[in-house]
């Protein structure tokens, strides 16, 4: 029954009434998740160019990863050496907090510009299973 009653609560927040007017943004920032620069990295990259006003990435590090995260910034900066790359350390494997976080801290400052947010998480879907 509690479940049923938290839809029905998120139903209302998310319903349009009357008279609600229809936003308006000055701009888009894109952040794009990062894990490795590979094809489907850079095709993420170049298609948040294509969308957005303003790009980010964002690289998650933890201490087993720390060696590998270095050569990951270092081929970044060369694909991408006018994208600012924010790279979050965690003393965890658990990304999804620092990951949550980042996001809702760039997302007050695009409030602040009037810019909406789109983040892009890439995926890499191989011919076979």
């Amino acid at each position: 029954m509690a479940i049923h009653s938290h839809y029905q609560k998120v139903s209302q927040q998310l319903r349009l009434y009357e008279g609600i007017e229809k936003p308006t943004y000055d701009g888009n920032l894109v952040l794009v998740l990062v894990v490795n620069v590979t094809r489907v990295s850079v095709g993420a990259i170049n298609y948040a160019q294509s969308i957005g006003d303003e790009v980010l990435a964002m690289h998650i590090s933890t201490k087993e990863t720390a060696e590998k995260d270095q050569e990951i910034l270092q081929e970044f900066a060369d694909y991408f050496p006018n994208i600012t790359l924010k790279n979050i350390n965690t003393s965890y494997r658990y990304i999804i907090t620092p990951t949550v976080k980042y996001v809702k801290r760039i997302s007050e400052d695009a409030q602040k510009k009037n810019y909406t947010v789109t983040v892009l998480v890439p995926q890499f879907i191989p011919n076979k299973p």
